[in-house]
């Protein structure tokens, strides 16, 4: 890695030996650009909950692969304001002890659009079913 730093120091040196002021040029234009505020539309599923914008598929585990086992965990959070799971766990699995961690890791990343400030909110318990069958990404 130091190695890695060196050539880069390196090339940067040439450049701005054979072309004086280009890399402040190169780093004004990036800090002039204009940055697009982020946007994001909270969207409703048939049944009334909100709809991740961000969903992480659970990783098979590797000895489930192999012993070609497959199940389904029931996760239940909550969503906050911000869009953030808040207090997930594993309500149940299939079979016992085999995808509920590597769910309940995929579950925390997920996202969700921010509520607009004039929404009403009321934290309610967000439930959520992921199988995991052998061909297909799991979740």
């Amino acid at each position: 890695m130091p190695m890695l730093w060196f050539v880069a120091a390196f090339w940067l040196a040439i450049v701005e030996y054979f072309c004086p002021g280009t890399i402040d040029r190169l780093a004004g234009q990036i800090d002039d650009q204009q940055v697009e505020p982020y946007s994001c539309e909270v969207q409703i599923d048939e049944d009334g909950g909100r709809v991740p914008r961000l969903r992480i598929p659970p990783r098979y585990p590797d000895e489930a692969l192999r012993d070609e086992i497959e199940g389904r965990v029931l996760l239940e959070g909550t969503i906050s304001r911000d869009g953030r799971i808040l207090d997930p766990w594993v309500v149940a699995e299939e079979p016992e002890g085999v995808f509920g961690d590597t769910a309940l890791s995929a579950f925390r990343e997920w996202e969700y659009c921010p509520l607009p400030e004039e929404a009403t909110f009321t934290p309610e318990p967000y439930r959520i079913a992921i199988p995991f069958r052998i061909g297909t990404d799991a979740g």
